[in-house]
């Protein structure tokens, strides 16, 4: 069913109710540029035998609700741009999904610019390589549940966040970063940001570590595990990294914005005596 409606612009409704899918394996941009579709009812598919999924709705601009509770995602190796340009879309649950086998995810959100919050705790990523873009352009995007990410296979997480301009903190504290990973503009173009949670990232081992946080508020704060090779970075933004003890980095959730530096630090740094570096990117 690969591109079956793919670029059935004009097309408003449609009805499936009668469509058997018990052998499909490939869905891939299946209503890819339905652009005049703003619902759709896919209750009845069985997709237990899918493997790609990617481009599903991509460019399904006028969509703004859909219902996947009975998707079986069990065998799904590419969810790529699958909701890539729903710009309609402002929420959509994703709980019952099982992504334990996908790989990639590169651009699955990408340009969502209604989508407020998302709650992806129920993800399995242990396969995961690719999440490129994953969430780039979601302009309206205030809050995202990562939690659960398992990293440790991923090699690609550049323009990740890039241009979500209204989030204001990200925990990533479970995010395993290593040399081999590419994070170019993972968060350029986020000025909302006051906080990321990236406890495990050794600055050390990141290579372009000043277009990683490029364009960053000069009011956001950045907590990693090694701040050692920042010396020779240069450019605009004021930015400060907290360094705390392993023991503190387990222990220091924020749960609140604080309006200023001084309110931060007197609720934080003080009590647990963090380490404070300021630097140029």
């Amino acid at each position: 069913m690969s591109s079956k409606f793919n670029g059935c612009k004009s097309l408003n409704s449609i009805y499936l109710l009668n469509f058997k899918t018990g052998n499909v394996t490939n869905m891939s941009n299946m209503f890819k540029e339905c652009k005049s579709l703003n619902s759709i009812n896919l209750s009845n598919f069985n997709t237990k035998k899918v493997t790609d999924m990617s481009g599903l709705f991509k460019g399904c601009e006028s969509l703004n609700f859909i219902n996947l509770s009975n998707f079986n995602t069990n065998n799904v190796t590419d969810m790529s741009r699958m909701f890539s340009k729903c710009k309609s879309l402002i929420s959509i649950d994703l709980s019952n999904f099982n992504t334990y086998n996908v790989s990639d995810m590169s651009s699955m959100f990408s340009k969502c610019k209604s989508l407020i919050s998302i709650d992806l705790s129920n993800f399995k990523t242990d396969k995961l390589i690719n999440l490129c873009g994953m969430f780039r352009c979601c302009n309206s995007l205030k809050s995202i549940n990562l939690i659960s990410f398992n990293t440790n296979k991923a090699t690609n997480m550049s323009y990740m966040f890039g241009w979500c301009e209204k989030l204001e903190e990200i925990d990533l504290r479970n995010f395993i970063i290593n040399d081999k990973n590419i994070l170019l503009y993972m968060f350029s173009g986020c000025k909302s940001l006051k906080l990321i949670n990236f406890s495990k990232l050794s600055i050390n081992g990141c290579k372009f570590i000043e277009l990683i946080f490029k364009n960053l508020s000069e009011e956001c704060f950045i907590i990693c595990k090694d701040i050692r090779g920042l010396k020779s970075k240069i450019i605009k933004n004021d930015n400060k990294i907290i360094l705390p003890s392993e023991k503190q980095q387990n222990e220091m959730i924020r749960k609140d914005i604080y309006s200023s530096y001084e309110e931060f630090k007197k609720q934080h740094f003080l009590k647990l005596n963090c380490k404070i570096y300021y630097f140029y990117i």
